[in-house]
């Protein structure tokens, strides 16, 4: 019964950021926003959508004095390691994944850097107000970069789904309700599984929960591909990895400090930073862009790293 609650959480999380996207998109075409901002700061953020309610709800869950505040921290730690190697791979599986040497440059400083003040930030086991104010910050000034670097033809995000006129105010509304309410489902499920299962909260946040709440950019990601727009489709796996790893945090310390398992900190993170230096090289050294036996290795890759935090060679 759990894991059948668990997955109408993790699809109802899908639907609500789906629906969110829509009437976004539909509101800042109307209202004559611009590309970047519509690209940005919307399906950027629409697609983050599950991975924000999942760590604001475990943060208030955390400073009631429940448990489950690691799982804020290890829900978005495992969103960027199954998107930019499991999402990552089933789409270049799909097509050809090519990104503009200049976008991959500043995507990859991006990248790393968010990486590594994010562990800068847990080294002593708990990220406390002012490091998650400091995630937040360096988000919205690398944020600010994007916008001014947003010039290249590959980054042009997709036009607005025809709706009339009333339906995007109602899609923003029941997408926001589904996100909220699900957010509830989902991580108090987890956390009955964890226990039922003797499992840790690390390893259900990063494995499950990171799988599940990465199924917006798998769509996105996928639809961008098949309309001919490769960098899209990767700027927006970045972007999600560069939220995950700032945004998603940051606002959760910023409700309470939280403390952070250390196998997320010694085994998760130096994973991420692994997988993530693999795939732009990939990104970097091959012209004609990502081949299938790229996609191959960033799924064998993941799949080994999920078989070892299952398994029991590292301990959760």
């Amino acid at each position: 019964m759990q894991v059948f609650l668990l997955l109408v959480g993790l699809v109802g999380l899908g639907v609500g950021a789906e629906l969110i996207v829509r009437g976004a998109t539909s509101l800042a075409k109307r209202f004559r926003l611009s590309e970047a901002f519509v690209g940005l700061g919307i399906l950027s953020v629409g697609t983050n959508l599950p991975e924000i309610s999942i760590a604001i709800d475990a943060s208030v869950r955390n400073v009631l004095g429940d448990v489950g505040g690691s799982i804020a921290i290890g829900s978005a730690i495992g969103s960027s390691i199954a998107q930019i190697s499991l999402i990552l791979g089933i789409v270049a599986m799909i097509g050809t994944l090519r990104i503009a040497r200049r976008t991959l440059y500043l995507y990859g400083a991006g990248l790393l850097s968010s990486i590594i003040l994010l562990f800068l930030t847990l080294v002593d086991g708990t990220l406390h107000r002012l490091e998650g104010a400091i995630l937040v910050l360096f988000y919205v000034s690398f944020f600010g970069v994007l916008i001014l670097n947003r010039r290249s033809a590959d980054a042009t995000p997709p036009a607005a789904l025809p709706i009339p006129s009333h339906k995007p105010w109602f899609y923003l509304v029941f997408g926001f309700v589904l996100l909220l309410g699900n957010a509830e489902l989902t991580v108090s499920t987890s956390l009955a599984l964890a226990h039922q299962f003797q499992i840790s909260e690390a390893v259900v946040s990063v494995v499950i929960l990171g799988i599940g709440s990465s199924l917006p950019e798998l769509s996105l990601s996928s639809w961008a591909l098949l309309r001919k727009k490769a960098g899209l489709s990767l700027g927006n796996l970045m972007g999600s990895n560069i939220l995950d790893t700032l945004l998603v945090p940051g606002l959760a310390a910023l409700i309470g400090p939280l403390a952070v398992h250390s196998t997320t900190l010694w085994i998760d993170l130096p994973v991420l930073l692994g997988i993530t230096l693999l795939a732009l090289f990939y990104l970097w050294s091959s012209p004609k862009g990502l081949q299938k036996w790229h996609a191959g290795t960033l799924l064998a890759t993941y799949g080994l790293y999920v078989l070892i935090r299952f398994g029991g060679a590292v301990v959760g």
